[in-house]
């Protein structure tokens, strides 16, 4: 029983040795990797965070603003209604042919 409990001691120490070699190996082999940006992607990133403050301008509805479609709207809202009305109708998907008045 002692001889197979030294045996399997040295079996797991030949183990554990093989294991930090390949560590060490792996180690050397380490190649050290540039995370920062380029001059193109500095760029694109000042770009991209100038247009931020312009992109939550076009969402901010304030009270100041009309948020009412005008006659012109309207008219062409329609225009475009009927106009997608044929095209389904044209097309057989049983939507109604809208008045061209």
């Amino acid at each position: 029983i002692a001889a197979a409990t030294f045996g399997g001691m040295l079996l797991m120490l030949a183990a554990l040795l093989v294991y930090r070699s390949c560590l060490k190996q792996r180690e050397y082999n380490y190649t050290r990797v540039h995370h920062g940006l380029d001059d193109e992607e500095q760029e694109f990133k000042k770009t991209l965070e100038s247009q931020t403050d312009e992109i939550d301008d076009l969402f901010n509805f304030g009270n100041d603003q009309e948020l009412e479609f005008d006659a012109s709207e309207l008219e062409q809202i329609e225009i475009l209604e009927t106009y997608r009305s044929n095209l389904v109708a044209a097309s057989g998907g049983g939507g109604a042919v809208a008045d061209d008045g």
